[in-house]
């Protein structure tokens, strides 16, 4: 009895493990992927990988590689830049997320000690930008402003960039959870001009456990979790060599012939 073929569709859910990560994590295993902060000499090969992943995403992303903090998930990301967003050198007094954020965003926001207020939209999911200027008129006190780059659930795009410009002109920063654009969308860190931007391996066919936080160069950011001294201070715990091998492997994949795979996704 012949069975029938199948197709999966859910790749906002996760993308399969693409070739180019799977060949990076059998690279850096082969090489033992010791720990990175070891000063002998398989340490510092897997130091090498590290550094060599976090490069290539810099390029990739247009940011700059000390800007680029790796996490264990996107989820872990947003949570870092939500609980430990400093606004001259205080937390964030007050949350703005649109009601189109994902929880990894709005729960830890509602656990904050802080007030949450919901930007609302429109018909199409996307951000009324008027009203988050309205409510950073209302309130002068340093806030975090959340905008997704796209939606999971719909796909509507975002106006990120217009949203980040009103936010600095109100001294406000923002987040944007970049998790469903990147490799799939021209997601650039710089010209975005947001202040935080979260990433996830396994949305762009890396392996799951792995992803990053962007924070614009010269923001403070209080650490999550503390330990030793990986990612500068900033996240402590031993970086999985591996898997940002593959999460750097899989976004330069997933970026490469943009155009035909947009035509054929499209047909």
């Amino acid at each position: 009895m012949m069975t029938a073929p199948r197709a999966y569709m859910d790749w906002n859910a996760d993308a399969p493990l693409c070739a180019a990560a799977r060949a990076a994590m059998l690279d850096a295993w082969e090489h033992g992927a010791l720990n990175p902060s070891s000063a002998h000499a398989g340490g510092q090969k897997a130091r090498a990988i590290l550094e060599d992943a976090r490069q290539k995403m810099a390029r990739l992303l247009n940011c700059q590689a000390g800007e680029i903090i790796f996490t264990g998930s996107g989820t872990e990301a947003d949570n870092m830049a939500v609980k430990g967003a400093l606004i001259d050198g205080a937390p964030a007094r007050r949350i703005i997320v649109s009601f189109m954020e994902h929880p990894a965003v709005v729960r830890p926001a509602k656990a904050s000690n802080w007030p949450v207020s919901f930007i609302e939209v429109d018909a199409g999911g996307v951000i009324n930008l008027a009203a988050l200027e309205r409510e950073l008129q209302r309130d002068s006190s340093p806030a975090l402003g959340c905008v997704m780059f796209a939606s999971n659930e719909t796909g509507a795009l975002q106006p990120v960039r217009e949203a980040a410009r009103i936010a600095h002109e109100y001294g406000a920063r923002i987040l944007c959870d970049a998790v469903q654009g990147a490799g799939k969308a021209d997601v650039d860190f710089a010209a975005l001009e947001v202040d935080y931007l979260a990433i996830s391996a396994h949305k762009v066919g890396g392996p799951q456990g792995a992803g990053a936080l962007i924070v614009r160069e010269g923001l403070a950011l209080e650490p999550l979790i503390h330990g030793g001294g990986q990612e500068r201070k900033r996240r402590a715990g031993t970086e999985n060599v591996a898997g940002i091998a593959g999460m750097a492997a899989a976004l330069e994949s997933s970026l490469e012939d943009r155009a035909e795979k947009d035509s054929r996704i499209k047909a």
